[in-house]
């Protein structure tokens, strides 16, 4: 998107923290919630004939279900579920790209401009428990090259480029950068602990093994096991309710791969591929308006034998 657009938004946004709270399947609540609120009370025999049916096979829906003798939902009846086993993340924005047609396929953006950048960081317990366990260097696993923020540890973002006159807009990715530190900080810890190491060196720290392990085990254990589909709330829930978007697209791992330039050292699939069916998106050959009367992105789009994209519509 342009420059100005992107930072446009920003400005508009409340420049407060922002704290968003996210437990296992939270997505499939605000997706349920959300089709109620657009649609009106349902019975759960619609719901479960249509496009979000198999979100009702979540344990979260279970008592719910049971207990809806008319056989019909209400979005104040979703809006009952919660689980106090969350995670708190702070959200923050900030931009990513180059509009110079020329430097543009060094950032993998599907087209020249900037994207937004919705970053979710961790929050301060996270911080303080790192600090006791590891070092009280916060930097030293941030790859600052990458759209992370600037104020806090960035466990994850989703860049995204939008269009408010078509209403449309792209995920270009979601991805992480610690997690993935940590599972080489772990690979070698293991070791340690396997050979009843008590303190090892990591570049220039010393570190307590069995501290660090129960940062592993403990913090980052649970972070890891719902990071991308909290990433991907955060990112659906921002443009739906402070962007107003009514089309999401989301890239497919080929066709993004193209558009994006991605050549060598290609994301994990699943993030492609699984991820966004998890969250009930259609697959269609048709690419957002904007891309699709681009002309840098349309040559790149030749090159795709088969166009695949993922789409949630309203």
């Amino acid at each position: 998107m342009d420059a100005k657009l992107a930072q446009e938004i920003i400005e508009c946004l409340p420049k407060e923290r922002t704290l968003f709270r996210y437990y296992k399947d939270y997505y499939a609540v605000y997706l349920v919630h959300r089709e109620l609120l657009l649609r009106g009370d349902m019975t759960v025999s619609e719901l479960r004939c249509g496009r979000l049916g198999k979100l009702l096979q979540k344990p979260i829906f279970t008592d719910l279900l049971s207990k809806s003798g008319s056989g019909k939902l209400s979005a104040e009846d979703i809006e009952s579920l919660w689980s106090e086993d969350f995670e708190s993340y702070v959200l923050t924005l900030g931009t990513w790209g180059n509009s110079q047609f020329k430097h543009y396929r060094d950032y993998q953006v599907s087209r020249p401009g900037k994207n937004l950048v919705l970053q979710m960081n961790f929050s301060r317990r996270h911080d303080d428990m790192y600090r006791h366990c590891v070092s009280d260097d916060l930097d030293y696993f941030k790859y600052l090259d990458h759209p992370i923020s600037q104020t806090y540890c960035t466990l994850a973002w989703a860049r995204i480029d939008l269009d408010m006159n078509t209403g449309e807009a792209l995920i270009e990715e979601i991805q992480n950068d610690w997690l993935r530190e940590m599972d080489y900080l772990a690979t070698f810890i293991k070791r340690c602990a396997a050979e009843h190491l008590k303190t090892v060196y990591y570049g220039d720290w010393t570190l307590d093994v069995t501290k660090v392990l129960n940062y592993l085990e403990g913090e980052i254990g649970r972070h890891k096991a719902i990071w991308s589909e909290a990433m991907l709330s955060a990112a659906i829930k921002f443009l739906h309710e402070e962007i107003g978007m009514t089309r999401i697209y989301y890239h497919t791992p080929d066709t993004g791969a193209v558009l994006k330039n991605i050549k060598y050292s290609k994301p994990p699939r699943s993030l492609y591929t699984k991820l966004p069916k998890q969250f009930c998106f259609e697959s269609v050959q048709e690419a957002p308006e904007f891309l699709a009367r681009n002309k840098q992105a349309k040559r790149r789009l030749k090159a795709v034998k088969n166009q695949q994209w993922f789409c949630m519509a309203a």
